[in-house]
Formats: C-alpha cells, structure tokens, sequence
C-alpha cells in the first residue's frame, strides 16, 4: 500500500529550467565566460549545483566553482520564479493524493533555502509534509540518506512509499533507498528512455499519479 509519495523538483513538479539557465548564465558571464544554451545548461541539472557549474566550465579550478556557485545563489535567490511554473495538474494532483491520505513531499538536490521559496511561491508548499533540498550534512541524492530521514519522519516505510522523478538520479533513489519508482517523460527523460533504464512506471502527465498509486496498492501490472 503506498503511504507516501515523494517527488524530485526540477522537471518533475516544476518547469523550472529557464530560470536555471539564466542565473547559470548570470554566473558564468559574470566571470567572463559565453554564455551556454538552455539545452546544454538544462543537460547537467539534476545533479546538484557544483556538478552543474563545473558541467559547463570544465576547465574552471575549485575556486572560481565556489565563485560561480555563490552568483548563482544570490542570483537565484531574486529570481527563484520569474519563469518557473508548475506543470500541468500538479496543484490538484497534491490535493488528490491527500484525499486518498496518502503524504507527499518534495526533495531535490537544489539549495533547501531556495527548494523552500519556490514551494511558497508557487503555493504548494502547504499542501506537503515535507519540502527538501540539499541540506548541510545530507548527501545528494541518489544517496537515499534525506529520503529515509523524510520517511521517518513521516512514519512511513521505504516499501510504502513512491518516488517520482525525471532523471537517473531519482531512479537510483528509489533503488537504494528500496521504494517503488515511477518516472515523468516531460523532464528530463522520454517514454523510451526509461524503457532502455527498465523502469516499469511512468507517466506522460501528472494527473495520472493518484491512479498510479491504486495500481501498485492493488499489486496490478496494467
């Protein structure tokens, strides 16, 4: 029976990659670098920012990161929603789920402080019981260590829960930290695409996840 389900942010809840894109370009021109294409920024997102920024610049040494990282942070944090939306039925998934009682809640590898303005500011963050982002002393996903703490916390075990994400990180997520998986084709990663990494859930919208969750309680494979 699924008790709780836990999504990733960027790409799964929210279209957020345009925002991502400007206050990475921010960063990198601040620093005399060209600016990237939305295509190639929104090819390293989902890995946390460090991973990100150092994607771009490869040539960049750990001090100018820690340089680029803080532009984007400060950058980030004035304009966490100037483009970001959510997608399409999020808002009235959320409120599906909580009336079936199942719990939700968000974790990403985006900075927490910033996790939690996009949450307010797009007016879900009080229709969750948990809103995550990378926290000091947590490790980024796909390590399960903030899952499990959102899990206990919830009093919800890991075979109760599903997480729902766009990209491999999530996936391995939900492998390590042993829950089911479902992922989204309108992210990061395509129909076919989970079909080559063997994922046996996904969904083309958002609307579809309450259902899903009756599916897999019932133990049903259609």
């Amino acid at each position: 029976m699924i008790q709780a389900v836990i999504f990733d942010l960027d790409g799964t809840l929210v279209d957020s990659f345009e925002d991502i894109a400007h206050a990475a370009n921010h960063a990198l021109t601040s620093l005399g670098h060209e600016e990237r294409s939305f295509a190639e920024i929104k090819s390293h997102v989902g890995h946390g920012l460090r991973n990100l920024l150092s994607g771009l610049v490869s040539e960049a040494n750990s001090e100018e990161i820690d340089r680029m990282m803080e532009l984007v942070k400060s950058y980030y944090m004035d304009h966490p929603t100037d483009f970001t939306t959510t997608y399409p039925g999020a808002l009235e998934m959320l409120d599906r789920l909580a009336e079936l009682g199942i719990q939700t809640g968000v974790l990403s590898n985006k900075l927490d402080s910033l996790v939690q303005k996009i949450a307010v500011d797009l007016g879900f963050a009080d229709k969750m019981g948990a809103v995550w982002g990378h926290r000091e002393g947590f490790p980024l996903k796909p390590d399960p260590t903030s899952l499990l703490a959102i899990l206990a916390e919830m009093g919800v075990s890991p075979a109760e829960c599903l997480v729902v994400g766009d990209a491999s990180p999530d996936r391995l997520l939900a492998r390590n930290a042993g829950t089911q998986f479902c992922g989204v084709t309108f992210g990061m990663t395509d129909r076919s695409g989970w079909e080559g990494e063997g994922v046996e859930w996904c969904v083309d919208s958002l609307e579809e996840i309450a259902e899903l969750t009756e599916t897999i309680s019932a133990g049903r494979t259609d």
